[in-house]
Parts: C-alpha cells; sequence; structure tokens
C-alpha cells in the first residue's frame, strides 16, 4: 500500500510514498517551491492502475453512428439503409464492454496504459502558504 497527494483534486494525485505522512511531507516540500502556495492538500492511498477503458465512456454508440452514417455512401442493397437502425441496448452494452476490453489490450501490447491511480481513504489537510 503506498499514499499519494494532490494540490487539486480534479487534476490527479501525484507519488507513491510508504506512508500518508511521507506524502504529506512531500506535498509541504512541493508547496514551498510554488511561486503560489496552496492552502490545503489532499492525501490519499493509492488503489490500484486505471485501465486505458475506463477513458471510454459511451464508444458503443459513436461506433454505432458513424458505421450506420458511412453506410450511405458504401455499395449496398436496398435493405442497407436499415442497418444498425434499431439496436437493443443489451446489444449496445454489450458491443460497449467488448470496445473496452478490445482497447485495454491494445494499450497494453502498444505501451499506452494509463499510469493514474485510482484512490481511496482520500483526507483533506490544511497547510500554510508561504509568506
Amino acid at each position: 500500500m503506498t499514499f499519494c497527494y494532490t494540490f487539486n483534486q480534479e487534476t490527479g494525485y501525484d507519488g507513491e510514498y510508504e506512508t500518508r505522512e511521507a506524502a504529506l511531507a512531500a506535498a509541504v516540500t512541493h508547496n514551498a517551491e510554488l511561486i503560489d502556495p496552496y492552502t490545503a492538500v489532499w492525501t490519499a492511498q493509492n488503489g490500484r492502475w486505471a485501465l486505458g477503458s475506463e477513458f471510454l465512456t459511451g464508444a458503443a454508440p459513436l461506433l454505432i453512428e458513424y458505421a450506420r452514417d458511412d453506410n450511405g455512401e458504401a455499395e449496398a442493397d436496398a435493405a442497407a439503409p436499415e442497418w444498425l437502425e434499431e439496436v437493443s441496448l443489451e446489444a449496445e452494452n454489450t458491443l460497449e464492454q467488448m470496445i473496452k476490453a478490445t482497447f485495454d489490450v491494445w494499450c497494453a501490447v502498444h505501451g499506452h496504459t494509463p499510469r493514474l491511480w485510482h484512490v481511496t481513504d482520500v483526507v483533506e489537510h490544511e497547510i500554510g502558504a508561504a509568506t
């Protein structure tokens, strides 16, 4: 188990420290070096690495729409205009899971695995701004 810190919960967490106290000390040191220091820091326990697929939201409907819309440019038989018009939610969800699984494999094979943690046990600490 390791710990990390952030000054802004929307920009992600930094580091792998052995203890929460070590993460907080690193944050305080980092903060002292900033031109515009922060007054608060969040420390958290690193959970697991995020998967690339976790950044894909709604890929299946986009792929279906792209395939359906591009169909007009393809030479096809008379049934083609109805292709993919009625896709059930179950079928769409299945496609979504298949896309995510394929994307995770692709990320791993080509070295594009994100280096972002899922964090737990987040604690806010007030820190003095350097003057």
